[in-house]
C-alpha cells in the first residue's frame, strides 16, 4: 500500500476521503504499515478508491 500511494502521489488522508465509507486515520495507518489486513469490505473500498484490482494491492504483496 505504501508503494502504491507513493506511486500515485496520494496521502493516506486523500485515500480515506475517496472511500465510499471512510475509515479512521489510525485504521488506515495500520493497513498501510502492514500491521493488519483490512476486512474484505474495507479492502474493496480501498481498491475502488485507488481504481485498482483488489488482488493487485494485497494478493501480489503476499506472494
Amino acid at each position: 500500500m505504501r508503494v502504491i500511494l507513493a506511486e500515485m502521489d496520494m496521502t493516506q488522508q486523500e485515500l480515506i476521503k475517496r472511500m465510499d465509507k471512510p475509515i479512521s486515520n489510525s485504521s488506515m495507518s495500520q493497513i498501510v504499515r502492514g500491521d493488519t489486513l483490512p476486512t474484505l469490505t474495507t479492502a474493496y473500498m480501498i481498491a475502488k478508491a485507488l481504481n485498482k484490482p483488489i488482488e493487485q494491492i494485497w494478493i501480489e504483496a503476499v506472494t
